[in-house]
């Protein structure tokens, strides 16, 4: 049979059209009210990360449009005007227009048409005047009086504030049963509390079972903050501005085990976010013990479906354990500032302080003089400093080193977060400091310099 050329032709032509118009598109659009003709950035969520996706201008009225097509996924996304104004918006294919003002637009935002929008802000609105009410009858019930008619009232009305709330959740996921919306609202279902118990005891059952309701299987729900704002809310259960660290660390570590408890019997891969989670989170406060707590009580739960995620945060738990107080610290031989090899051998005091640094970082910037003034008073030297910069650009660490004129060894290798050095001492945060006795046994971790000067203080 002969080839039909021109219906081959047709055919191809309908196929690359197909190809190319095929995918469905929907329009982000948000009007900015005093911004006009301004860049504005995209980002998509994992957790509590954002990544940047897109970029556009806002046209002279403050206009701008995003085309979300059929390779974005639903969930929530990150509108970026500047490092401290956005907005959030959750995309679930449909059509979005929002509004608000830039000088406040996350709490100006009105949704002006988005189902999905309309459910999510409607709710946060709904449960600001929630908690609001919440924490009002808390305090009436508590204080008082138990024979007073009036207190019978209080009670009645703190029962109907939790139960128009369950009503609220029951009611939106019953109406939209596949919006994206309906998930992060029922996970903001809470257990009903008797208000008739005393205010410690309504506040122990909140944290005994703050999760009964909350399902960690659905892992689309990472594509939101709503994990995060969940773990968020319940550590605030454990902090207390009376208490100092080594007593909040005593606190989270139940919190951890609670939060991780109830993570476990989800999703693998929520999980493992979770525990990444809380690790960098700790991590950023200096709350090391809580951190070795995770790895060595969930060491073994840790494993994730992602295999470089999971390389990543199992070698990041298992240090914890090795970096421990009482544990040998890790051999290591870097380049100095001269070019000399420089490892523990080189160090001739009895101690030796490991300072992680970079030129980049203004935490170090503002603590590295006070380190210097520290080191630099010792009458009898007890301690030598090995100052190991993250730096990439040898001119930049070069300038800093001039810049601060520091007398102690310097290092640089110029492979930043990547170096052995930085992955074998848990690096993730500048400035980090640890305290070597002779044996190269970790005695201190401090945090900032009066810790540095505590823990100088007890060498003998």
């Amino acid at each position: 049979m002969p080839v039909n050329m021109k219906l081959l032709n047709t055919i191809a032509l309908v196929i690359f059209s197909f190809s190319i118009y095929g995918q469905n598109e929907f329009i982000l659009k948000i009007n900015v009210k005093g911004l006009p003709g301004k860049v504005i950035y995209l980002a998509d969520f994992y957790g509590d990360k954002n990544k940047f996706i897109d970029t556009t201008v806002t046209n002279a009225y403050g206009t701008a449009t995003f085309v979300m097509n059929d390779s974005r996924q639903p969930g929530m996304y990150h509108i970026v005007f500047d490092k401290d104004r956005f907005a959030d918006v959750i995309y679930n294919r449909e059509d979005i227009t929002v509004s608000t003002v830039a000088s406040n637009p996350m709490d100006s935002l009105v949704v002006e048409s988005s189902t999905e929008n309309k459910i999510y802000y409607g709710f946060l609105h709904y449960d600001q005047e929630y908690e609001l009410k919440d924490g009002l009858l808390n305090s009436l019930v508590e204080m008082y009086p138990r024979k007073e008619a009036f207190y019978k009232q209080s009670v009645d009305e703190y029962n109907r504030v939790q139960k128009d709330r369950d009503d609220e959740i029951a009611r939106i996921s019953a109406s939209y049963p596949d919006a994206f919306a309906t998930k992060f609202v029922k996970l903001q279902k809470l257990p009903y509390i008797d208000p008739a118990m005393k205010e410690s005891d309504r506040f122990s059952y909140l944290k005994l079972h703050f999760f009964d309701y909350t399902d960690f299987n659905d892992v689309n729900l990472l594509r939101s903050d709503a994990y995060t704002n969940k773990v968020i809310n319940y550590l605030k259960l454990y902090s207390n501005r009376q208490l100092n660290q080594a007593q909040l660390e005593d606190q989270f570590r139940i919190a951890v085990d609670i939060i991780l408890e109830s993570a476990a019997k989800g999703n693998r891969l929520v999980y493992d976010y979770i525990v990444d989670y809380l690790t960098r989170g700790f991590e950023k406060f200096g709350f090391d013990k809580v951190n070795l707590h995770i790895a060595e009580k969930y060491k073994e739960q840790s494993a994730c479906e992602n295999e470089a995620r999971k390389s990543d945060l199992q070698t990041r738990l298992e240090n914890y354990q090795k970096l421990a107080e009482g544990k040998i610290a890790p051999e290591f031989e870097i380049p100095d500032d001269k070019g000399n090899k420089i490892s523990m051998a080189s160090v001739k005091t009895d101690y030796t302080v490991l300072l992680f640094w970079a030129s980049w970082c203004p935490h170090c910037a503002s603590m590295l003089p006070d380190i210097n003034t520290i080191y630099e008073s010792q009458t009898i030297k007890k301690f030598e400093i090995i100052a190991y910069s993250l730096d990439n650009e040898e001119a930049d660490w070069r300038n800093a080193l001039a810049k601060g004129n520091f007398t102690w060894i310097s290092c640089c290798d110029f492979k930043g977060w990547n170096s052995k050095i930085s992955v074998d001492y848990n690096i993730y945060a500048t400035p980090t400091m640890y305290v070597l006795d002779k044996n190269r046994k970790i005695i201190a971790k401090p945090i900032t310099p009066d810790q540095l000067r505590d823990a100088v203080k007890l060498l003998k």
